[in-house]
C-alpha cells in the first residue's frame, strides 16, 4: 500500500477499570520541501499531551473514559512506521487523565468527527470516532446543533494543537490530513488538507465494539408453561 508520508497520532484509554479500551487516530504533515522529512524528535510530546488533556478531560466525556496513552508515528510510503527507534510515546499513570461528565451511555457508544478536504475524490473524508460522551440528547434522540458544536470546537482545538506540536521550522507549519491510497492503482497515493470538522448529531458507536466487558447475565428460573 503506497501513501504519501504524513505523522499518525494514536489516543488509546480504557473504559474504568474495565478489560474494555477504545482508541483514535489522526494524521498531519511531515514533508518540508528539500529537506528530509520530520521525525518522532520534532515532535513536543508536552504539548501533545496538552491537547490530549484539553479534549478529554472535561464534562463532555463520561467519567469512565480514562486514557492510557498516545503514540505518534511517522508513517513512510509504504504504509509503515519508519522511524526506527519506534514511536514517540507518552504513557499515563491510570486515571490521571479523564472525563469528569456522567456515564451515560453504555461504552460502546461514541461520537464521529469527519474530517472534510476540499476536492472530490480521494482523501475527500475522514473520520474517527470519540469514546463516551456524557451531555444528554435532545428529545429528538440526537444532540442539538449547538452540542454537536461543542464537540467540533473540541475536536478542531485538539488537531490544531497537535499540528503546533509539530516542530516544520519558521515560516511553515503541520497541518491536518487525509490520506488515502486510492485511486486504484495509485503508485503514491492521495492527501489532502482537511478544510474543516463535522460532528454528528446521531452517535455512533466505537469501531472496535464491547468484547471485554463481562456480560453477567441475570438468570431466571423455569418457566412452567
Amino acid at each position: 500500500m503506497a501513501v504519501p508520508v504524513h505523522f499518525k497520532l494514536v489516543v488509546r484509554g480504557v473504559f474504568l477499570t474495565t478489560p474494555e479500551t477504545w482508541s483514535f487516530s489522526t494524521k498531519y504533515s511531515r514533508d518540508k520541501a528539500g529537506l528530509p522529512d520530520l521525525g518522532s524528535d520534532d515532535v513536543d510530546g508536552p504539548q501533545i499531551t496538552t491537547a490530549v488533556t484539553t479534549l478529554l478531560a472535561n464534562s463532555h466525556f463520561s467519567s469512565a473514559v480514562a486514557v492510557s496513552d498516545w503514540r505518534m508515528y511517522a508513517i513512510g510510503p509504504d504504509g509503515l512506521m519508519s522511524n526506527p527507534e519506534g514511536p514517540k510515546m507518552v504513557t499515563f499513570t491510570p486515571g490521571a487523565v479523564k472525563g469528569t461528565g456522567t456515564i451515560r451511555f453504555p461504552p460502546q457508544i461514541s461520537l464521529c468527527c469527519t474530517t472534510v478536504a476540499a476536492n472530490r475524490g480521494p482523501a475527500r473524508f475522514g473520520r474517527f470516532y470519540l469514546p463516551g460522551p456524557a451531555d444528554a440528547i435532545d428529545t429528538d434522540l440526537r444532540y442539538t446543533d449547538a452540542q454537536a458544536a461543542v464537540y467540533r470546537t473540541l475536536a478542531t482545538q485538539f488537531m490544531k494543537d497537535v499540528s503546533n506540536s509539530i516542530d516544520m521550522g519558521l515560516g511553515s507549519s503541520s497541518e491536518g490530513l487525509n490520506i488515502s491510497d486510492g485511486p486504484a492503482g495509485s503508485s503514491t497515493g492521495t492527501r489532502q488538507s482537511i478544510d474543516h470538522m463535522e460532528v454528528g448529531r446521531v452517535l455512533d458507536t466505537l469501531r472496535n465494539r464491547r468484547k471485554g466487558l463481562v456480560e453477567a447475565r441475570n438468570v431466571g428460573g423455569h418457566i412452567d408453561w
